[in-house]
């Protein structure tokens, strides 16, 4: 049971018509996922960012992060746009990249893509879509958002199951479990609804999770 604290904000109850900013093409339309995009992104991350505001502030030149190798295409659906995925990597040590798939518009956003690998310096295999169709409500808690469309996951696993999230616009986060990270039910519990809450990122600190969205 998620519960609200001061690091995770979330309104209970029955949720009304909602509304999201309108979005005529995906923020992030991609033909694929580098892992010199992760790499060089982590190096900014923990190198690069505080280092860059020092710089700044002080007016001096501001450091510039480096790829960390060349670019290496590990996923890839010629005929798809990918958006919004999450990289996670299961208890065996494969790979999964999982993350929103659609024809380039965003009501076409109604699946999410799978693809896994043993490295992250290989090519990835694709694998059947996930949740193509309406999932099925479990738990006591429902939602009345019936939007179909399905964004930005994110994967934690805790006490032997996964727990994947994502949201459903224009703010209903669900989350759907597994003890299989290669299958997924496509069926849902609603975690909470906040409107136009999206792109959560789940941390465990000192024993409690943290959600951020």
């Amino acid at each position: 049971m998620w519960r609200k604290q001061d690091s995770f904000r979330q309104r209970m109850g029955n949720p009304g018509p909602e509304q999201s900013r309108p979005r005529s093409i995906p923020r992030r339309v991609l033909g694929g996922v580098s892992i010199a995009t992760m790499l060089a992104f982590r190096r900014r991350i923990v190198r690069g960012a505080a280092a860059d505001f020092q710089l700044t502030k002080e007016g001096s030149r501001r450091r510039t992060p480096q790829l960390a190798s060349d670019w290496i295409r590990i996923v890839d659906y010629p005929d798809r746009h990918l958006n919004d995925f999450c990289l996670f990597r299961d208890r065996q040590g494969t790979w999964h990249a999982i993350g929103i798939m659609g024809a380039g518009t965003w009501a076409s956003e109604t699946s999410l893509f799978h693809s896994t690998g043993r490295s992250l310096r290989e090519r990835f295999v694709n694998r059947s879509p996930l949740f193509e169709t309406m999932p099925r409500w479990v738990g006591n808690r429902q939602s009345r958002n019936a939007a179909p469309q399905k964004h930005a996951p994110f994967v934690v696993f805790h006490d032997g199951l996964y727990h994947l999230f994502y949201r459903r616009p224009g703010g209903t986060i669900v989350v759907v479990r597994s003890a299989d990270p290669f299958h997924w039910p496509n069926e849902v519990e609603l975690v909470f609804e906040e409107r136009d809450a999206r792109d959560v990122c789940i941390t465990k600190i000192g024993g409690l999770f943290h959600m951020y969205y």
